[in-house]
């Protein structure tokens, strides 16, 4: 499964997974890692750099709310960069 790399602000780095684990939920996990560390690979981490991990059963009316408001987000965020 893909992780995505999250990295942008230093001390709140880690990797986002987003895939189906239990049928019809979408799994959503979060590992949180620690500033001193790379985040350049996951697998390269060890259980002592991941300072926190959750993970969250998202119905589908979760995740189409979750959609719906990450692109509000996304469209102020790019209206903002233009002005």
């Amino acid at each position: 499964m893909m992780k995505i790399r999250c990295d942008s602000i230093n001390y709140r780095k880690g990797f986002l997974e987003v895939c189906e684990v239990h049928k019809g939920r979408i799994n959503l996990e979060v590992w949180g890692v620690h500033p001193d560390v790379s985040v350049s690979s996951f697998d390269e981490l060890s259980d002592e750099d991941i300072i926190g991990n959750v993970e969250l059963e998202l119905s589908v009316d979760n995740a189409q709310e979750l959609v719906k408001r990450l692109k509000g987000l996304l469209s102020d965020l790019e209206a903002k960069a233009e002005s």
